[in-house]
């Protein structure tokens, strides 16, 4: 799909994130979108796939996508916090450690305004990264179906396992062949149950457990009066709550407008229909 390759960006003290950055085809440019994905998917096949279906779309912006921790071909070991960062994360809800290697590359590429887009917990990252933007600098934030609320971690686990029944549908939607294959692609040699009890994804889950995304929200649209805010929500989603989203949006609205989208009967998955995420962030940016 003439995307390039992935590249593994490295901090000095060895931390590092699978990063792929895909040029805009249109000039002039209007701009730089930086995809943040849900838990343990690395930039396989199937994630690829969706990077350049949003930057096919968007054709006059630049798209950069970060991986996640995940499995042996994916770079996982330059993600593999140090104990000390990991309890940092876990305990003190404290992600910078997971988003400083992200910064960086943003830094050391000269961008200085960018898009934030998070689905799942990207949508976290994508929240807790534009915290440590400086003032005015971010252009809007769109989270697509975040973990609605804290919950234990049993309760977070149970309820993430729920999503994966109603993927395929979402995925069959598409009439994709090339989606279809591509996800084929990332299914070999993964063992996803392994990826997801490495340390560092455990210690993720335990820090997405306790974390209240929306105040995150509020902060950053404290900070950053005057980017556009976006959320998408399905009201089924296997780790929302409805009722429990809107109540906080209305209230985040006295910090500033907030578009919702609102999918009526859609699960957690739905972003796994590319068309319809594409679609979405479409709208966000328009």
């Amino acid at each position: 799909m003439g995307i390039g390759e992935v590249k593994l960006h490295t901090l000095e003290n060895g931390d590092g994130v699978p990063v792929m950055d895909i040029a805009a085809k249109h000039t002039p440019e209007k701009g730089v979108i930086v995809v943040h994905t849900s838990m343990e998917t690395p930039l396989d096949p199937n994630q690829l796939y969706q990077l350049a279906t949003i930057a096919g779309t968007n054709p006059e912006y630049r798209v950069i996508g970060f991986g996640n921790p995940s499995g042996d071909r994916y770079y996982f070991k330059a993600q593999e916090l140090s104990f000390l960062k990991r309890l940092r994360v876990a305990l003190f809800k404290d992600m910078r450690p997971i988003i400083a290697p992200e910064l960086d590359y943003l830094k050391q590429n000269g961008i200085s305004e960018w898009y934030q887009i998070g689905y799942s917990y990207g949508a976290l990252k994508a929240t807790t990264e534009s915290e440590y933007m400086e003032r005015g600098s971010l252009k809007g934030l769109l989270l697509v179906d975040p973990v609605a609320r804290p919950r234990n971690l049993i309760k977070l686990m149970r309820d993430f396992s729920k999503t994966y029944g109603p993927l395929g549908k979402y995925v069959n939607s598409t009439n994709l062949e090339t989606y279809h294959k591509a996800r084929g692609d990332a299914a070999l040699n993964r063992n996803h149950n392994k990826a997801l009890l490495r340390p560092i994804n455990v210690t993720i889950a335990v820090a997405l457990s306790r974390i209240a995304v929306l105040k995150r929200l509020k902060r950053v649209m404290t900070r950053q009066p005057q980017m556009k805010t976006m959320v998408a929500w399905g009201t089924a989603s296997e780790i929302g709550d409805d009722a429990y989203m809107q109540k906080k949006l209305d209230a985040l609205s006295a910090h500033g407008r907030i578009e919702r989208v609102r999918l009526e009967g859609l699960e957690h998955a739905f972003a796994n229909d590319v068309h319809l995420h594409a679609a979405i962030i479409k709208q966000f940016l328009a």
